[in-house]
């Protein structure tokens, strides 16, 4: 029997607004990605700045009243001139491995070549969930890894990721993503091309060989 949920919406929303004195997240606050640790909600998310910059951000609430956020502003900043995420750090994604917390987060260039101009998703790690740096100023993952597109470049987050216990006890990481093969175009149904993929590790997630196995997608 299918289970059906009624939801409904908070009347205090938006819970999390932009806030117009800040200098990091004055226009936009998207991208949600919610951990309960140690009776909080830890909300990570991307904010918005006045000249459309984008950085990763995080905000807290006792679990027993999640409505009341407190930012702690800025965890992961856009990377340098020149880099995959130099202007945009979105879609936030984290998953704890032992007593290490890795950060999955989309990266934006600043050029203009429409869903291509993400070329991949970048990895911050902390000891605390709260405090982040960059685990390599590359991406860890890429867009050109499915047999189907192996030349494209779009690639973004927002997924999660799942745990599976293999057969030898090894644990496999399979992270879900966006493959964005659209290039830029008047035409939607060009620009706005994207397939779900998944790719798979076993390597504790970590190391300069991360998700290197191919991917697998299907049209979304």
């Amino acid at each position: 029997m299918i289970a059906y949920y009624r939801w409904q919406r908070d009347t205090g929303n938006p819970i999390l607004p932009p806030d117009p004195d800040s200098a990091f997240e004055s226009t936009r606050c998207m991208n949600p990605f919610v951990v309960s640790v140690d009776g909080e909600y830890r909300l990570y998310y991307s904010g918005g700045d006045a000249n459309g910059i984008q950085r990763i951000c995080l905000a807290t609430s006792r679990i027993e009243t999640p409505c009341r956020l407190k930012r702690h502003g800025v965890i992961l900043d856009k990377g340098e001139a020149g880099s995959f995420d130099a202007r945009w750090c979105v879609l936030p994604c984290v998953h704890r491995v032992g007593s290490t917390w890795f950060l999955y987060y989309s990266g934006h260039e600043g050029k203009t070549f429409g869903l291509q101009s993400f070329p991949g998703i970048g990895l911050a790690v902390s000891d605390d969930g709260l405090h982040f740096q960059r685990h390599t100023a590359e991406p860890v993952v890429t867009g050109d890894r499915t047999t189907e597109f192996p030349n494209n470049r779009g690639v973004a987050g927002g997924g999660t990721i799942i745990e599976d216990t293999l057969p030898d006890g090894t644990i496999r990481y399979r992270m879900y993503y966006m493959l964005a093969v659209g290039r830029k175009s008047t035409d939607v149904k060009v620009d706005q091309e994207k397939h779900c993929a998944v790719c798979h590790s076993t390597d504790g997630i970590r190391g300069s060989k991360f998700w290197s196995s191919v991917s697998e997608t299907m049209p979304m």
